[in-house]
């Protein structure tokens, strides 16, 4: 079988601060975009994986989603087309699929309980919903129906970002946000997902790993001022970064881009109509 995994991009991420386990605490509202890995899966006499553009074998999370839903008789090979390293959810985004692909009779509840335990984006992937808000460190979650229409240029820099060294450093600078005040902002944020509101969404967006990251890292800067310049409502990191979108609403040119030494990539919300 042929599987196409979506990448998400974080249309509010706010950090709570560390927990006991190691992890952090988080709320965040995902969507999925048009942007996606392709995995094909064939039967094998022993279980492998390979990739084109990041490692293969049993530190891929693709390994560790089948091992875990009992399937050691399947060859993976995935072609990406996610930016590795860019807070897009690439790796998690095809652990979540090839766990809906061999999940078999395992129920819903089982399904989210596995993938909690590969990584913390994996249960939204492996969930088949477009978009949804996920507190704890990400396994708690609720979907949301979202009526966005709107054009994403990306802008994909040549470094990425490490998310356990992204962690490290809110985590060094105590950068982290009050609870009550990012339910309310995440609250907006949703209000505006289901109503298909861009310009409220784009006075919604936040993501907290902006406070550490952009302060270090010019290029990502220049990406979020160009994306403004370029028209876009609103421009933001997605996830611990690499990567900046900016949104475009619908009916509105996407502009070209400047040479500021990344790629840029348009897409746009992913729909199930």
């Amino acid at each position: 079988m042929t599987l196409a995994a979506f990448a998400k991009v974080n249309l509010g991420l706010w950090v709570l601060g560390p927990r006991d386990d190691g992890f952090h605490e988080i709320i965040t509202v995902l969507h999925l975009i048009n942007l996606y890995d392709e995995i094909r899966i064939e039967p094998s006499s022993a279980l492998s994986v390979e990739c084109d553009a990041c490692p293969g074998g049993p530190e891929n999370l693709a390994w560790k989603a089948a091992e875990a839903v009992g399937r050691r008789d399947v060859a993976i090979r995935i072609k990406k087309g996610i930016p590795v390293a860019g807070g897009l959810g690439g790796g998690s985004a095809d652990a979540g699929a090839v766990i809906r692909a061999l999940r078999g009779e395992l129920p819903d509840e089982e399904l989210v309980s596995i993938a909690a335990r590969i990584g913390s984006d994996v249960p939204f992937f492996a969930s088949g919903w477009t978009s949804a808000i996920a507190r704890g460190r990400g396994e708690s979650l609720s979907p949301l129906r979202s009526n966005l229409r709107a054009g994403i240029i990306l802008f994909v820099p040549k470094d990425g970002v490490d998310t356990g060294w992204a962690y490290g450093l809110l985590r060094k600078e105590r950068i982290y946000e009050d609870r009550a005040e990012s339910e309310l902002a995440a609250a907006r944020v949703v209000s505006a997902a289901e109503r298909g509101d861009i310009a409220e969404l784009s006075r919604s967006l936040h993501n907290t790993f902006e406070r550490a990251i952009l302060p270090i890292r010019p290029d990502l800067r220049r990406a979020k001022e160009a994306l403004l310049t370029a028209g876009a409502s609103a421009a933001l990191l997605s996830g611990s970064g690499a990567v900046v979108y900016g949104i475009f609403p619908e009916g509105k040119p996407l502009a070209e881009m400047p040479d500021i030494g990344g790629r840029w990539i348009r897409t746009g919300f992913w729909r199930e109509d």
